[in-house]
Order: C-alpha cells, then sequence, then structure tokens
C-alpha cells in the first residue's frame, strides 16, 4: 500500500514551522537578571555581545580589526550571531538577498566581530566600506573604489596581495583543529531543544537520526539551506510526490474526494482536500491534493472555487467520481458549484460527481 502521506509522516504534533523561530540567548528571555547591592551601582549593564562562532570565517585585513565573513554556506550561523551584535539589534539587513548589481563580484560582505558593524570589503586591496544596506548609499561607493587609484596602488605596493578567498585558505589550513567535547554536544542539544520548542522525543525521531548520520557523509560541512529556500524546496517535493502517484491513475479512472474543513488554533480556516483510488492491480492509493487557506466567507461558492481550481491544477476536473464532506449546508452549494463549473469546462462528456455526506 502506497500512501503518499508516508515519506512526510510525522511523529508528534507540534506548531507550525514558521513558529519555531530562533530565540535569543540574551534580553528578556534570560531565565534572570543579577540584582545589585546598596552598595553597588543600580544601573543595568548592558548585556554581553554573543561571541562568534568558531565555524564563522575571520580576516584581519589591518592585522589590527577582526572581521567576520559572511558566505551562503554558513549564512544562518552569521545572522543568528549578527542579530545580537550591537549593529544587529539597531536595523536588519538582508545579508542572504541576491546581488545584481556587478560590483559585488568584487567584495565580500563582513561584520566587525566587535560590534558587528557590517560593511564590505574588497578582494583586491581588502579595504572595508561602509555596507550599502547599512547606509542606503547604494553600490555607487563601491564602484568608486574598486575602479580608483588607491585601490590598484594599494595591491602594486603590496605586490601579489592574497584576496580574501586565499587568505581564508590559509586561515582554515592553520586554524587549530575542534575537537568533539561530549558534553558540549549534550548542551547544544538541550538548547535546540528549548530554542526552538521542540518535544524531547524529537531526538528520537527517526529521521533527525538518519539526517545527522548521512551529514556525516559529506567530505565537508554539508550548506544548510535558509527557512525561504526550504519552504521552496519542501513545496517543490510535495508537487513531484503529488505528481508521481496520479500518473498511477489509470487512463479513464475515477478517483474520490473528500473534503474537512476547521479553524487552526492560530484562527486560520483551512480546508484539506484528499482524494483516493485504485491503480490498475487494485493497489489503493491516497494522496493529498491540497491544503488550503481559506479566505473570506466560508460560502458554498468561495469554497467550489476553491476546490474547482485545485482540481484545474491536478488536471483531474473530470475525474472526479464523488465527494465525501459532512452535513454543512455550505456544502450542498459547494457540490453544485463544482458541478455546474465542470460541466461547462468539460461540455463534451457528461459530469457525474456524487456527494457522501456525513451525519454529525
Amino acid at each position: 500500500m502506497s500512501q503518499f502521506s508516508d515519506p512526510f509522516s510525522s511523529a508528534y504534533g507540534g506548531p507550525p514551522s514558521d513558529f519555531l523561530e530562533y530565540i535569543a540567548d540574551d534580553g528578556p528571555n534570560q531565565l534572570y537578571s543579577p540584582i545589585p547591592s546598596g552598595s553597588q551601582d543600580t544601573s543595568l549593564p548592558s548585556s554581553e555581545p554573543r561571541a562568534a562562532p568558531d565555524c564563522l570565517p575571520r580576516i584581519c585585513p589591518d592585522r589590527i580589526r577582526s572581521f567576520i565573513v559572511y558566505s551562503p554556506e554558513m549564512g544562518h550561523e552569521f545572522v543568528q550571531w549578527w542579530l545580537q551584535t550591537d549593529f544587529g539589534k539597531k536595523k536588519q539587513i538582508s545579508w542572504d538577498a541576491k546581488r545584481a548589481a556587478q560590483c559585488w563580484k568584487n567584495f565580500d560582505q563582513v561584520a566587525l566581530e566587535k560590534d558587528g558593524k557590517p560593511g564590505v570589503m574588497c578582494q583586491q586591496c581588502r579595504k572595508v566600506l561602509d555596507h550599502p544596506g547599512w547606509a542606503h548609499s547604494g553600490t555607487s561607493s563601491m564602484n568608486k573604489h574598486y575602479n580608483g587609484i588607491n585601490c590598484r596602488k594599494a595591491v602594486s605596493a603590496a605586490g601579489k596581495k592574497p584576496n580574501i578567498k586565499l587568505a581564508l585558505e590559509h586561515a582554515a589550513q592553520n586554524a587549530t583543529v575542534r575537537r568533539f567535547d561530549e558534553r558540549v554536544w549534550q548542551q547544544k542539544l538541550a538548547k535546540l531543544l528549548t530554542v526552538s520548542h521542540l518535544p524531547f522525543l524529537f531526538l528520537e525521531h527517526t529521521e533527525f537520526r538518519d539526517l545527522i548520520s548521512y551529514a556525516r557523509l559529506a567530505p565537508s560541512m554539508p550548506e544548510i539551506p535558509s527557512a525561504k529556500v526550504m519552504r521552496r524546496q519542501l513545496r517543490d517535493l510535495v508537487r513531484e510526490n503529488q505528481k508521481s502517484i496520479l500518473q498511477k491513475l489509470p487512463s479513464g479512472a475515477k478517483l474520490s474526494l473528500a473534503l474537512g474543513c476547521w479553524t487552526s488554533p492560530f484562527r486560520q480556516a483551512l480546508m484539506a482536500i484528499t482524494g483516493y483510488f485504485l491503480d490498475k492491480d487494485w493497489e489503493y492509493h491516497e494522496i493529498l491534493l491540497g491544503f488550503e487557506h481559506l479566505h473570506g466567507s466560508h460560502s458554498g461558492a468561495n469554497l467550489s472555487e476553491v476546490l474547482l481550481q485545485l482540481l484545474q491544477e491536478h488536471q483531474i476536473t473530470d475525474r472526479v467520481l464523488a465527494v465525501t464532506t459532512d452535513n454543512a449546508s455550505n456544502n450542498v452549494t459547494l457540490m453544485a458549484s463544482v458541478h455546474e463549473a465542470a460541466e461547462s469546462l468539460q461540455s463534451s462528456n457528461d459530469v457525474v460527481i456524487i456527494r457522501i455526506s456525513l451525519g454529525r
């Protein structure tokens, strides 16, 4: 029995994915704040900035200031560190935004390790300029610098000065090897559960353990995608699986649908549309065709519009045998609207859709 939900089964129920946001270590989420005694200064000290993780690449262009270099591979770790710096708390920058200007090929995004001040570092002379996203100055200063005489003079004076990538490679070769510590590993697991609001059983989930085992096969640390990228990849994966399952629907055969509407604890109206059919070998298949967010009134006409659009996307408008719903009055109007629309779209065929109502 092959079901679409098998590869994506969940062993626990919890909040939606967007709810799993990172919570900073400092600020209002601290467990306690020290209370000064009568002899101490009663002014509240500023929280210590979080030290940059050792996994983030560093570079010292003038051997005085240390900068953390942003890279797509370590983008998540970089942003989480930067948001807790002095500059990161004041304003946000889209570090992972697409840079269309050609000058970005000659610069790397950096942040001062001391306070997180954002900047861009020239790959040719390693001069650090203000980040356009912070100063709202555009890329004119970057073009002016890279094409200016001072940048070329700096390179000529130093002979062949290594660029940032070579410097990072050299630093990586001479970096101290980090050793695995079981106690630190346990602490990081505990922190993952607490800041992400995950249940303790998450650590026993087969998929989580398989993920850790698979990551060990990579020759270097695998890239962790951003939330936007992961959301897009999951959507594409779902569509691929839906298409694969619907291809098993025999030619000329029909499938049955089941509709369910409810309101989530976050006051979001949702409708799930599930399909059922038997393939040519009489094997049962189940597929989640859509999990739609409803807007506006929940009238039968509006619900039918959502359902009809979904059937058109999957190209199965004329292949529905029966629809199972509850006894809500709007479902009667829904079925009438769907039947009428299906007949207009498939005028050459007789469309018959049976409604099966479930008593409450």
